[in-house]
C-alpha cells in the first residue's frame, strides 16, 4: 500500500483514486493489529480525509514526482526474490480486485 501511494500508482486509471483507494484505505484502518479497534464512522472520517489529502497532490506528502529517495543498499528495501518494496513492480494494486475492479 505504501508503495502504491509513494509511486502515485492510484493515478495512473481512472477512477482508481476513488474507489480502489477506498478498498484499501478501509481495509487499512479496519486492521485492529495496524491502527487499534476504531468504530465504523471513524473509519469513514478517516478513509475519506486521507483519500482527499492523496488527490490533493500536495508536495509536502513526498508522492509521485517529490517522492523521497530509497537507498538500495539495505537487504530490508527488498523482498527475498530481489523485487524492491517500494515499487509494485507487477504486484496487484491494493485495493483493485482480481476481475479489474
Amino acid at each position: 500500500f505504501g508503495a502504491a501511494l509513494r509511486n502515485r500508482d492510484y493515478d495512473v486509471e481512472a477512477g482508481d483514486d476513488e474507489l480502489v483507494l477506498d478498498r484499501a484505505l478501509r481495509a487499512l484502518l479496519g486492521t485492529q493489529s495496524l491502527v487499534g479497534p476504531l468504530d465504523n464512522y471513524e473509519i469513514n472520517f478517516f478513509s475519506l480525509w486521507l483519500a482527499r489529502a492523496y488527490r490533493s497532490k500536495s508536495p509536502l506528502l513526498g508522492f509521485g514526482s517529490e517522492k523521497y529517495p530509497i537507498s538500495d543498499k539495505n537487504v530490508y528495501n527488498f523482498y527475498d526474490d530481489g523485487s524492491k518494496r517500494y515499487e509494485l513492480d507487477g504486484r496487484l494494486l491494493p485495493g483493485k480486485l482480481d476481475n479489474g475492479e
